[in-house]
């Protein structure tokens, strides 16, 4: 699977596009959270060797064994892919797609993952392995993009269908383009770029473009609300500049840090009261109450032991590693049967003992920056 993108890809162009709400500022965040990207990269690098497998080509090992809620992804994605990778006449996985201007020149390229032709028509295919909702391909940027570069790429072929395969939420979104529609789409991701290039377009901040965004330091648009905020809030002088990261002075940066530390307080108080507001019935136009489960715990481990011989074939050995030790809990009961007096040198000792035989680790220090005590 590609691991380099172009600077603007289709990826992002929805976060992009000014027509739609976006920002033409918006760049990938590069320190964000990875864990479902990374999620995702998988469940893609499953699927393209399935492919290869499908086709008769000789797949790869992706290396890593996919969790139960991913061998269900990856099936879902299977079973609706399958009778059209054996009823194409050409397939393409991971397949390059440029997008060129009227002279030829480079507008972007993107990766699809699977791109089908039968005939005069193509099948464009991408897998989407997150839970949020997917614009139809009629409105999403990313397929407009990539379809554009399949028509250019395949000149003789009519039309294009663009399907969405979200595997977690059960959806497969589908679009016929037809190819009078090129010069528009191309037209499209043009304008999405160009205004992307140029420094002077507006800034746009919102909650959906925002989040993944690696400009938030800089942003001027997201300093000017927040110095706005920070003012009306208490007798508070606010940095000379405020865009984070041109912050040189410490003095300056002491006074951003009280803004900043205002407005995460703000943030929080704006939540609550946003909560109370629709438990008391009320609308709140584009949020809604939603509900998640509890996290499931084992709370007595003995118990578990004797269900888990009788219903499994575990041993004891296999059985210990997936239990965990609370430190705090542990410390309670031994201070508990510990003799008055004694009972925080009991459990120093305790715990000294194991650390020293290597059974009890203590993860490294982290640093933070905390308010100096007067």
């Amino acid at each position: 699977m590609p691991t380099k993108h172009a600077k603007h890809g289709p990826s992002g162009l929805k976060y992009k596009n000014p027509s739609t709400g976006g920002c033409s500022h918006w760049r990938n965040d590069p320190h964000s959270d990875t864990t479902a990207a990374d999620a995702g990269t998988l469940q893609h690098d499953w699927m393209e060797e399935w492919g290869k497998f499908i086709l008769g080509l000789t797949p790869k090992d992706p290396g890593t064994v996919l969790t139960e809620e991913q061998l269900t992804n990856t099936a879902f994605c299977q079973r609706v892919v399958e009778p059209h990778l054996r009823q194409a006449d050409k397939a393409g996985l991971e397949e390059k797609l440029t997008i060129v201007d009227t002279k030829g020149g480079t507008i972007t390229w993107g990766t699809s993952d699977v791109v089908l032709r039968t005939g005069n028509r193509l099948t464009l295919i991408d897998y989407k392995f997150g839970r949020s909702h997917i614009d139809a391909p009629a409105d999403n940027m990313q397929a407009k993009a990539y379809t554009a570069g399949a028509f250019q790429k395949n000149p003789e072929v009519e039309t294009a269908e663009f399907m969405f395969i979200v595997p977690r939420r059960d959806e497969v979104i589908r679009h016929t383009f037809k190819r009078d529609e090129l010069s528009e789409l191309v037209a499209e991701v043009e304008m999405v770029i160009e205004a992307a290039e140029n420094p002077e377009s507006p800034y746009n901040p919102s909650e959906e473009t925002c989040v993944f965004c690696g400009e938030k330091a800089k942003c001027p648009a997201i300093n000017s609300a927040v110095a706005t905020v920070a003012s009306k809030y208490g007798e508070l002088e606010l940095p000379d500049e405020f865009h984070s990261s041109a912050i040189a002075s410490p003095d300056q940066m002491a006074k951003a840090m009280q803004a900043a530390s205002i407005v995460e307080r703000w943030a929080k108080s704006v939540r609550h009261h946003a909560m109370e507001m629709v438990l008391n019935g009320e609308e709140v136009p584009g949020y809604e109450l939603k509900w998640r489960q509890g996290k499931r715990t084992v709370r007595d481990v003995q118990s578990a032991w004797s269900v888990l011989q009788n219903k499994t074939m575990l041993n004891l050995e296999e059985f210990l590693p997936a239990c965990s030790v609370s430190i705090t809990e542990l410390e309670k009961v031994i201070k508990a049967q510990a003799p008055r007096g004694q009972k925080k040198a009991l459990a120093e000792d305790v715990f000294e003992t194991l650390q020293d035989a290597g059974i009890l680790f203590r993860g490294g220090e982290t640093s933070f920056l905390g308010k100096t005590m007067k």
